[in-house]
């Protein structure tokens, strides 16, 4: 099920492709919400699990998977410093067969405002195809949201992009962490511009 809101009810968001130039777009598409928990561990964890969320149509297809592959307990190393944190990627895969894809942005909204976020920086850890970086907020943390956008090279009908995190979460063990992450695909489909978020839900309960 998606929630879909006409032009008419949201005032049109400018959007700047790579060789586009702005595009104004026409409609916005959410997905219903997929939520994943865990509780906290008491020392290192493989946690090896994948959480996935979907959009497709006649034209579009679009996945997002966040790959949670471990939990590390008062890591003392970059980017934890001595804090719990857990370690994910971030992967979008979008397809179309009309039009072309535009922009891809994955969003990240923390619930709760005692944890941090670090995107990745190295250049091993993050992959582009069709798809050039744009613009981030690399730290998510003292009221800021992280966030990466890339805009795509040319018209093209499949683009991906993975990004590396550090879920960093506050020191202490008795409360609830959450944070939200959304994919976020800007395309056109030859009548005008669209933009589908699906989004996903991260929890590590208390113990």
């Amino acid at each position: 099920m998606s929630i879909i809101v006409p032009a008419s009810l949201f005032v049109s968001l400018r959007v700047t492709g790579a060789l586009h130039g702005p595009v104004t777009v026409s409609e916005k598409i959410s997905t219903e919400l997929v939520g994943w928990n865990m509780s906290r561990p008491t020392a290192d964890f493989d946690i090896n699990e994948t959480v996935e969320n979907a959009y497709a149509s006649y034209i579009i297809l679009i996945n997002f998977e966040v790959r949670l592959s471990k939990y590390y307990e008062n890591d003392p190393d970059s980017p934890a410093w001595g804090n719990d944190y857990v370690k994910l990627r971030a992967v979008g895969l979008v397809k179309v067969s009309a039009g072309f894809v535009c922009s891809l942005a994955v969003r990240f909204s923390r619930i709760n405002s005692g944890s941090t976020l670090a995107i990745s920086q190295t250049p091993s850890s993050r992959q582009f195809e069709n798809l050039q970086y744009a613009k981030a907020n690399l730290g998510g943390g003292s009221g800021s949201e992280a966030f990466l956008e890339a805009v795509a090279v040319g018209e093209p009908k499949h683009c991906f992009l993975s990004i590396q995190v550090a879920w960093i979460l506050a020191d202490s063990n008795d409360s609830v962490e959450e944070l939200s992450l959304a994919l976020e695909t800007t395309y056109c489909d030859g009548n005008g511009y669209r933009m589908i978020t699906v989004p996903t839900d991260l929890a590590v309960l208390t113990n």
